[in-house]
Parts: structure tokens; C-alpha cells; sequence
């Protein structure tokens, strides 16, 4: 396996998403009124994406402990947004499924932080929208990886 050298400018657009990544998420997360954690918010998005999906495969797509998981499913479930199912191929695990009342607060929670957004995005200019636009797809598929 070859091993790239990352130049300045890789090195230095790294720095600078990580850090307006993180400051996004903080402004989304000032915005949004929720008494879930955002863990939850999280898990709840992935269970969504992934409806049915075993408890493990939800640890993996979050990149946390199957314990972790486990007790954020249970607490999602005691909201009464998650349903757990044993899983009918293998009895010693569950499925995780997402309830109307799921679907609907991860909805509202959505629109909310699509609000503080769009909020933020009033600020610019058609053509720096336009530029922010044409960007999404990179940053999606920087997200998939």
C-alpha cells in the first residue's frame, strides 16, 4: 500500500473544514430545542436511514461501543421512538425500528435546525449560495467515506 505525503493546501483544507464543521454543529445545536441528546439525535437519524438494522451494524454506521449502543437504543426506546425486535436469524440480537412518533420528532427536529440554517444562509448572496450549492455534493460524498 502507498502512502501519499499530504501537500500544505491538503493539509491546511483539512484544518480548516474540521474547524467550520465544528462550529456549524455548534450553532445547529444552540438552534435546536430538543430534550434529546445529541447522541440520540444522532442514532435516531441512522435508525431512520437504516430502519430494521441489528443493534451492532447501528454501533458501527455510529462509530461507538455495541454497550453504547445498546443503551442509546433503550433510551430512544423509553421515549417511545425506537421499537427493538429480536432479530428472527439470530435470537441473541435485536432490531432497531423507528416509530411514528420517531419519525416525526426527528422531523420537527430537522426542520428546526433546517431553520437555524437557513437563518444563517440569509446572509449571503445569491451567488454565494449558488457556490455553497455546488459544493453540497463533495461535502456529501466526504460524509459517505
Amino acid at each position: 500500500m502507498t502512502t501519499s505525503t499530504p501537500t500544505l493546501q491538503t493539509v491546511e483544507i483539512a484544518d480548516r473544514l474540521q474547524r467550520v464543521v465544528a462550529q456549524l454543529g455548534r450553532i445547529l445545536r444552540r438552534g435546536a430545542v430538543t430534550e434529546l441528546t445529541p447522541s440520540q439525535v444522532s442514532m435516531l437519524g441512522t435508525i431512520w436511514k437504516f430502519d430494521g438494522c441489528r443493534i451492532g451494524e447501528l454501533a458501527t454506521r455510529e462509530s461507538v461501543s455495541n454497550p453504547v449502543a445498546t443503551r442509546v437504543v433503550a433510551s430512544l426506546e423509553t421515549h417511545g421512538l425506537v421499537e427493538r425486535e429480536a432479530d428472527a436469524q439470530d435470537g441473541r440480537a435485536s432490531l432497531a425500528h423507528i416509530t411514528d412518533a420517531g419519525r416525526a420528532a426527528l422531523a420537527e427536529f430537522r426542520r428546526v435546525r433546517g431553520q437555524v440554517l437557513q437563518e444563517q444562509l440569509d446572509g449571503f448572496s445569491a451567488d454565494e449560495r449558488e457556490v455553497l450549492a455546488q459544493a453540497l455534493p463533495l461535502l456529501e460524498r466526504l460524509a459517505e467515506r
